[in-house]
């Protein structure tokens, strides 16, 4: 009895010592795996899903990271610029049911790669050039960032330095021209006409505010830009 006793220590000596090495050794695998160490500012580029299954896993790109690099002056190095509104396109490289999927590869790997080059031949910091280092196994998912939102105390601060300008915002839509158009004291909430979703050829809330409020500070030069700065972890 008491060596089957001793057995059964011994085992559970084992067993707790494996769990202890597993654990470690899954942290990292973690690190180096190349989970994202900040939330901020972390995009999971999908446009190649449609040609899935993937030879590698999908990129997590540091868009914040990005925007503070020394070589990227503008956002238009990456978004293009619309043509009715001078404004910069937050859909970036989308590709169309007609592109195969090496054209699609090539495209990205010749804007992202090309970019790097370009830095790093100018001798400044660049990023990866190695294919697992954007493609890195177990980076797959990406958590959610908090939703942002815009308070009566931002509001004020953009009427005030706006010198009213409701205008630029807050505008209805005319089924008669079929353009957006101000009304004075009709103002609306943003979600009253924009949804969680696109629908009938109205933007989703998150589109309408990328396009809206993006563009308007890159256009006077103003923060916030990067994602990060508007959508906070709440310090609640």
């Amino acid at each position: 009895m008491m060596v089957k006793g001793k057995n059964v220590v011994f085992t559970l000596g084992v067993v707790c010592m494996a769990a202890i090495i597993l654990l470690g050794s899954a942290r990292c695998f973690a690190q180096e795996a190349g989970a994202p160490e900040q939330v901020d500012g972390i995009i999971r580029i999908n446009a190649m899903e449609q040609f899935a299954p993937l030879e590698r896993p999908v990129v997590l790109f540091p868009h914040d990271l990005h925007t503070s690099a020394t070589s990227i002056k503008d956002c238009r190095e990456c978004h293009k610029e619309q043509v009715k509104t001078g404004g910069i396109m937050f859909t970036y490289m989308k590709p169309d049911s007609k592109i195969s999927k090496r054209a699609a590869m090539n495209r990205w790997h010749k804007a992202c790669l090309g970019c790097h080059k370009r830095t790093l031949k100018a001798g400044e910091k660049s990023g990866p050039m190695a294919c697992g280092l954007c493609h890195r196994k177990g980076a797959s998912a990406v958590p959610i960032p908090p939703v942002t939102g815009f308070y009566d105390e931002q509001h004020d601060t953009h009427t005030d330095a706006l010198d009213g300008g409701c205008e630029l915002c807050h505008h209805n839509y005319d089924p008669v021209t079929h353009k957006l158009q101000y009304v004075k004291d009709e103002e609306t909430a943003c979600t009253e006409c924009h949804g969680k979703v696109a629908k009938n050829g109205i933007p989703s809330i998150k589109d309408a505010s990328h396009q809206s409020c993006i563009n308007c500070h890159v256009k006077m030069d103003v923060d916030p830009v990067k994602c990060g700065e508007c959508h906070q972890v709440s310090s609640n």
